[in-house]
């Protein structure tokens, strides 16, 4: 009988393990930052506190610029701040940024009533 003696053979995988380790790690970092993304997206962090200060800058601008037309009608004259004042920088805001308000889960009333809490003192 005659055997056929085979020896052991080695096979180098370096040359294609490198890349595939390489896009294989890619490819965790992007599930990754997907999966953070969208717990974040469930959790409403960030993307409310920004739509928040979005709303705040908004009333800013909603009572200076009812103070202004205020100030138009009474010719340059000091004008005190009344519900007509208000009333105009509520509007402005809503009028502006719906989207904003519906996704913060406010009402009018929620924004007139910022309105009057921004108010300065005088």
């Amino acid at each position: 009988m005659h055997f056929l003696v085979v020896s052991a053979a080695t096979i180098d995988l370096s040359p294609i393990l490198t890349p595939l380790i390489q896009i294989a790690g890619l490819i965790l970092m992007g599930l990754a930052g997907w999966g953070v993304k969208k717990i974040l997206d469930l959790l409403h962090i960030g993307k409310e506190s920004t739509l928040r200060a979005t709303l705040l800058d908004a009333v800013d601008r909603g009572i200076t610029f009812a103070q202004n037309q205020a100030t138009l009608a009474a010719n340059g004259a000091q004008v005190p701040v009344t519900n007509s004042t208000v009333a105009t920088a509520a509007n402005y805001v809503i009028s502006k940024f719906p989207g904003t308000i519906s996704a913060l889960g406010l009402t009018n009333q929620h924004v007139a009533d910022m309105v009057i809490a921004k108010l300065p003192l005088t």
